[in-house]
């Protein structure tokens, strides 16, 4: 049996209490990428739902290429009214170096890039003792976005990121025992 690390992240329909802090859990303790930033926007302008992904997933793409350096796996979440959303879209970021999370340079580089797409927003550091994880999976829709790859390793830019072709190497030790205590399952058995 495959257990999907995306199904723990992208759970469709409504998580229990019990899962939101299984996943808090995971993000914290088990996974080589962390939260760092925590960020709710709204677009200027209504857009369609379909559309959404486009354009928060090239938003993580130039995070990480241009800001962060580093792999970043985005959780999104977002609420619509009539298939179009236009405010209450958050995003938990989970990078894999926390030296590069200068806030002042990610606010810097939102306001100066996106400012066509995105309205009011807000830009903190993630700290673990806030419920920001158990808000977002309990009371939003998920948002499946690609993990964005830096580039700057070699089998990166040949599109083999370790991170999106095998996706046990985003748990660390502590991680893999905990899935397989948890679910039962070996590291050949967790997917992306």
């Amino acid at each position: 049996m495959k257990h999907n690390i995306e199904t723990l992240l992208y759970k469709q329909g409504r998580r229990t209490h019990q899962e939101a802090t299984t996943l808090k859990h995971v993000m914290d303790e088990c996974m080589v990428v962390r939260p760092t930033l925590y960020i709710t926007t709204s677009f200027r302008y209504a857009k369609r739902t379909d559309k959404t992904g486009d354009i928060l997933g090239s938003f993580i793409h130039r995070m990480s290429t241009k800001v962060l350096d580093s792999h970043i796996l985005p959780l999104v979440v977002y609420n619509d009214k009539n298939g179009y959303v236009r405010n209450d879209i958050h995003m938990l970021l989970l990078t894999e170096n926390n030296k590069n999370e200068d806030i002042a340079l990610v606010k810097d580089y939102f306001k100066s890039s996106m400012n066509k797409h995105f309205g009011n927003s807000d830009i903190r550091k993630y700290t673990s003792t806030h419920n920001a994880v158990q808000y977002l999976t309990l009371r939003h829709r998920p948002l499946g976005i690609v993990m964005g790859c830096p580039m700057r390793t070699g089998s990166c830019r040949r599109n083999k990121c370790k991170y999106k072709h095998n996706p046990s190497f985003l748990l660390n030790d502590r991680g893999i025992s905990y899935m397989e205590s948890r679910l039962k399952c070996s590291r050949k058995q967790i997917t992306i």
